[in-house]
């Protein structure tokens, strides 16, 4: 039976009506234009329409279609979509990935509102037609977001989804900003990473990144896990050699077998096992640390500050430096932590929450203009009028406005042979920098910020002197390098 009339007028609103619910919750160009497109076809004859409205419908979604498509150049804001085959060969994405890439892209598969809970079941779809069409293993390369020429930038090495997607991870890589951040399927849709897919990596992805342009630093090689299984982690920590820096497990499961591996291995989150595995491998003589940080945000910022050199707090200076504020009878909450091994462009100055388990503070800090000292390189002195930086532990307060220019300090006493002339050199802690955030690989300027001072940008240390003036004890400040 025909439809006509009011029936099928019924059946074209019930349908735009679903059509444009589609749309309203795509997250791509593409799904946004192609329902409105088929809505154009419906209605076209019953409106009368040019056929030029639908051609340019038409072009719309191909435009959108177009849009979808990965960006395939070296591009800082960008990434770059590489395929690995069965091989282990590394080659530029093909014309056919570019277009499944369009047809079924990854905002779609990654949506994180409506369809959120079958997230994983949809991103086995993509890489399954990927290795149908023989394409092998997607790729993706992240720049870093401030390039500067001549540099050799840390790369770190992330999984992916089964399909390869460059959003999955997106809360990560805005913590990553100076790092090459490669993202690599398995050789399986299972998600299961082996030591051939780290291979594949290392033997194959690297130097063809390498004959492309990118540089890279050898001694800076890092994987970071963030997985259900800890399955990246697992291979990384089974192979044997120094060719990686650091292997971070953000929150994934750990074992206690000692790893084969040269590289530090570092733990972030609060796991039930990580305690043990950290105690096992310590004992073991690895190199360990373990962050024990409740946060997402604040686990992955840790993460990234152990990637791009800023080694933050370790678990065991941690708990060295508990141990000697309860001793000294100093406030059990708070310790203040000075790392000058960290380049002073960075975050390396941090106050550590006991309470809430995580870093509360955190700062540039300029270091001492004595004779010796470069922005990148500080030398320490604890003799009066040398300018210069004076390393061991300090009795934090007294929140107070300074003689020489009425700004406020804070007051620092010496309690180490280090560092027990503080007091005749007039050593504070003080503020002294306007411009937040990181500026690597720039460095702080000598001589204005500081001649023996631990100096804070402005926002962190007026967050120290709340923290100060609401104890009633004094706050132990370690200043320290590696």
């Amino acid at each position: 039976m025909k439809l006509n009339g009011t029936p099928l007028k019924a059946v074209k609103w019930a349908a735009t009506a679903l059509l444009l619910l589609a749309a309203a919750f795509s997250h791509s160009i593409f799904y946004t234009l192609l329902p409105l497109a088929i809505v154009v076809a419906i209605w076209w004859r019953s409106l009368a329409l040019h056929w030029s409205i639908f051609a340019l419908v038409l072009a719309a979604v191909l435009a959108g279609m177009a849009w979808s498509v990965p960006r395939h150049g070296i591009d800082p804001d960008e990434c770059l979509n590489l395929m690995v085959d069965d091989g282990d060969t590394v080659t530029a994405a093909p014309l056919k990935a570019w277009l499944l890439n369009a047809v079924l892209p990854e905002s779609e598969l990654t949506r994180q509102s409506l369809w959120s809970a079958q997230r994983s079941r949809d991103s086995v779809v993509s890489g399954y037609v990927l290795q149908r069409f023989g394409l092998g293993r997607p790729v993706y390369v992240r720049q870093p977001a401030k390039r500067r020429p001549g540099m050799d930038y840390h790369v770190v090495l992330m999984p992916q989804p089964a399909h390869g997607n460059r959003l999955a991870h997106q809360s990560e890589l805005q913590w990553l900003d100076s790092c090459i951040v490669v993202t690599l399927g398995t050789r399986d849709t299972s998600g299961h990473y082996t030591g051939s897919d780290l291979a594949a990596f290392t033997l194959r992805v690297l130097p063809a990144l390498r004959r492309m342009g990118y540089r890279i630093d050898r001694r800076y090689v890092s994987v970071v896990d963030n997985s259900a299984d800890g399955s990246l982690a697992d291979a990384a920590t089974r192979a044997p050699g120094n060719v990686l820096r650091n292997i971070v497990r953000l929150g994934c499961p750990a074992h206690t077998t000692p790893p084969r591996s040269q590289a530090r291995q570092v733990l972030i989150g609060l796991r039930p096992e990580y305690a043990r595995v950290y105690a096992a491998w310590r004992d073991a003589g690895i190199d360990v640390d373990h962050f024990a940080i409740a946060d997402g945000d604040e686990r992955r910022a840790t993460a990234a500050d152990v990637l791009n050199g800023r080694h933050g707090v370790p678990m065991s200076r941690l708990e060295t430096a508990r141990q000697t504020a309860l001793r000294l009878g100093y406030d059990p909450q708070f310790v203040m932590f000075a790392d000058y091994s960290i380049p002073s462009g960075k975050y390396r100055f941090f106050v550590y929450d006991y309470d809430k388990g995580r870093i509360v503070v955190r700062s540039k800090c300029a270091h001492g203009c004595g004779p010796g000292n470069t922005e990148a390189t500080p030398v320490f002195s604890n003799e009066p009028g040398s300018c210069c930086t004076a390393l061991g532990n300090y009795a934090v307060h007294d929140v107070h406005p300074m003689l020489k220019n009425g700004r406020t300090a804070i007051t620092l006493d010496g309690l180490d042979p280090t560092n027990n002339n503080s007091t005749p050199r007039g050593i504070k802690m003080h503020s002294g920098m306007r411009m937040e955030g990181e500026i690597y690989p720039r460095y702080l300027k000598l001589g204005k910020l500081s001649e023996g001072c631990v100096a804070l940008g402005n926002i962190p240390f007026a967050m120290v002197c709340g923290i100060v003036d609401s104890g009633d004890r004094p706050i132990l400040l370690q200043c320290y390098t590696h």
